[in-house]
């Protein structure tokens, strides 16, 4: 299973050597990087799916849905 990560390590060092980002500015920098972190986690793809989706007494849970994993006889994940 190939798993996706978004690094915030490029992006938060674009943004703290922003020349247009200076200490007077009302919002800092680390602010700025704060804020810019946590809206690349709200949107990670990875994270979603694990909170979305588990297994839980032998039943798969996704969308408030329960499927017996017995009742399958082989599972196929697509993604990307």
């Amino acid at each position: 299973m190939k798993k996706t990560i978004i690094s915030t390590d490029l992006n938060r060092t674009l943004l703290e050597g922003s020349p247009e980002a200076d200490s007077s500015a009302p919002i800092h920098r680390q602010e700025l990087v704060g804020i810019f972190d946590a809206a690349l986690a709200a949107v990670d793809p990875y994270n979603a799916v694990l909170k979305a989706a588990r297994i839980e007494n032998g039943q798969f849970c996704v969308a408030n849905t329960n499927y017996n994993l017995a009742s399958f006889e082989r599972i196929i994940v697509v993604g990307a």
